[in-house]
């Protein structure tokens, strides 16, 4: 889950936010065979819709307080956020602000 794609604001992947996508995923995981698929889809029921639904829900407010927390930080810290791919290719491009704070 530790994936740009999926959450691309989130700058730094935590203990916490680990945490709460592995939740994500065993939840959403219904035969326990750790893909992700259709028939995991089909396994829910529609009376269980709502339960999960919810979950889903708090899991991801979860993760976007987690992303509001590192905003802050950064503002605090009078940075801007950047993707994790935007840093990788200022390395790679050999930017050498990025190399003086590694």
């Amino acid at each position: 889950v530790k994936d740009e794609t999926v959450l691309p604001e989130l700058q730094d992947w935590t203990v916490e936010s680990t945490a709460r996508s592995k939740e994500m995923f065993s939840t959403l995981d219904m035969n326990f065979d750790n893909m992700l698929d259709i028939m995991d889809v089909e396994m829910v029921k529609n009376e269980d819709m709502p339960k999960l639904m919810g979950r889903m829900e708090d899991r991801l407010a979860d993760l976007m307080d987690m992303i509001m927390d590192q905003r802050v930080d950064l503002s605090l810290a009078h940075e801007t956020a950047k993707s994790r791919s935007a840093i990788a290719k200022q390395i790679l491009d050999g930017s050498t602000l990025i190399k003086d704070e590694l």
